[in-house]
């Protein structure tokens, strides 16, 4: 994506080789957030990179308080204050895609 500017990749497990892939493709990339992304090696050449190349960056370690969390009713997600979804009852699984249109009800209409 060589004009892409923007790129949010919140705690994804990209790797070094991923996090390469997108500044090596995406050389007008202008701010970067890779918060929470924690397989990632920042201590040599590629976090110097990383900072050279990408004027707004957002490293793993970085605060997210500036985030919202809609799933969460405000808090992090990943964090000890995150709603526990231990019960069964509150999963719901789907074999395809019309036994979850069949419990939701919703048209969706999927490109073959």
């Amino acid at each position: 994506m060589p004009n892409l500017q923007h790129l949010q990749v919140y705690a994804h497990w990209m790797g070094n080789k991923g996090l390469e892939a997108i500044l090596d493709g995406c050389p007008r990339l202008e701010s970067l957030d890779i918060r929470r992304c924690f397989d990632l090696d920042l201590k040599g050449d590629l976090g110097k990179r990383c900072r050279q190349q990408i004027k707004h960056l957002k490293l793993p370690h970085d605060s997210t308080d500036d985030v919202p969390w809609p799933n969460c009713d405000g808090g992090d997600p990943f964090g000890p204050s995150a709603r526990s979804f231990g019960d069964v009852e509150e999963y719901w699984y789907y074999s395809d895609m019309n036994e979850y249109i069949q419990r939701h009800g919703h048209d969706l209409y999927l490109l073959a």
